[in-house]
């Protein structure tokens, strides 16, 4: 074995995992409790229920995807009126991430981009209320990490980034999970194998996230193809058992890649994606899957051993095969394998490569990739 550099992991988040667990929820609030989520989560999960016969326990629902300042504003008021204690983020990466700027902004900041730039000063202050975090799919990891991305109307992107962002207890049921069609299902997962990619590649790898992303990527490949081929079908009675352990897979492999990220930080998928979601309209899991593709063969000419160990979790030979497996899951759930299917023209590259070469998430990338390296990722799946 290879001496073994100094290095340091931490997250502090409690983590209760499997089938059955969101039953939790209820013995893990303080009350009054506010549920922050999207419409139709709340029906989904059954927790419109919960809420209507739970005293003390309140929703602020309709969080859209990619959520702007004025939504997180609004939810904060709304539990500052309520003068909760608990706040729940539940749903995928957009409603986790609201309830995340919520929980920190009370007793602190009335403005979501007043709080961003007290964390960039580097202010220490403590959160005043508790904050649970409920997935609904598998992809975001967000319930472990202590970021939150915030849109603006322009379509620009931006973090609050503090310790009080992690959630004091996240819920991962992979129940929750059953519903989700064919798309979803490919998008978030191929999110989840994203961040572990990135957080095996990235330059703040270290043994115990690369244990995680490695974790993860081998029950992607071998759950998350199944997932989407059951996803538009629904869990047929005669199948239910098996496809339910497929989920489970997925939700375990969110979890672990949401590990890993949670002390590397994302890399070059990241940083070219913020523009192809925010200006383009992609969905962030195609987005950093399609460049992910891109991206494998330029990170193996830097990394090799990086790379290498991404194809070996993969159980596949190397990296064409890699490139071939994301291809497949596009192809399973229906989605174009290339930006132009999703409505992201040749013409729009250079602006894409110019915003990317600002993102802080860049310098996490081996390499220093230069505007060239970054125009040939996004070439190679144009």
């Amino acid at each position: 074995m290879p001496p073994v550099n100094r290095f340091a992991f931490h997250n502090p988040v409690e983590v209760r995992f499997g089938r059955g667990v969101s039953a939790d929820l209820g013995a893990c609030l303080q009350l009054p409790a506010l549920l922050v989520l999207g419409r139709a989560t709340l029906e989904r999960t059954g927790l419109a229920d919960f809420a209507a016969r739970t005293e003390g326990v309140h929703t602020h629902a309709g969080v859209p995807p990619n959520p702007t300042p004025d939504i997180i504003d609004a939810g904060a008021t709304h539990a500052r009126e309520l003068g909760v204690r608990t706040i729940v983020g539940v749903g995928g990466g957009s409603a986790q991430d609201a309830a995340k700027c919520m929980a920190v902004m009370l007793g602190h900041s009335e403005s979501i981009r007043d709080l961003q730039a007290r964390c960039r000063a580097g202010e220490a202050f403590i959160r005043r209320v508790r904050l649970i975090q409920l997935p609904t799919t598998a992809g975001t990891g967000s319930e472990v990490t202590r970021w939150a991305s915030v849109w603006g109307e322009n379509g620009s992107k931006s973090s609050l980034d503090h310790e009080s962002g992690y959630a004091d207890v996240c819920l991962v049921d992979p129940a929750l999970t059953d519903g989700m069609g064919a798309a979803l299902t490919a998008t978030t997962g191929l999110d989840a194998m994203a961040h572990a990619m990135e957080a095996l590649w990235g330059v703040h790898h270290n043994p115990v996230s690369s244990l995680h992303a490695r974790a993860a990527l081998g029950l992607v490949s071998r759950h998350l193809l199944p997932c989407v081929r059951a996803g538009d079908a629904g869990i047929a009675s005669a199948a239910a058992a098996a496809t339910q352990r497929q989920r489970d897979g997925m939700a375990l492999a969110s979890l672990h890649a949401g590990l890993a990220l949670s002390n590397t930080r994302s890399a070059v998928a990241h940083a070219l994606s913020y523009a192809l979601t925010g200006e383009h309209g992609v969905c962030h899991g195609a987005a950093v899957g399609l460049l992910c593709r891109g991206a494998l063969p330029v990170n193996a000419a830097l990394v090799p051993e990086r790379v290498a160990a991404i194809t070996d979790a993969l159980g596949l030979p190397d990296v064409r095969a890699a490139q071939a497996f994301i291809d497949e899951v596009f192809v399973a759930a229906g989605l174009p394998t290339d930006l132009a299917g999703h409505g992201v023209p040749a013409s729009a590259l250079p602006a894409l490569v110019d915003t990317a070469c600002g993102a802080e998430r860049l310098a996490n990338n081996p390499g220093q990739l230069q505007p060239a390296d970054l125009a040939a990722i996004l070439e190679a799946i144009a």
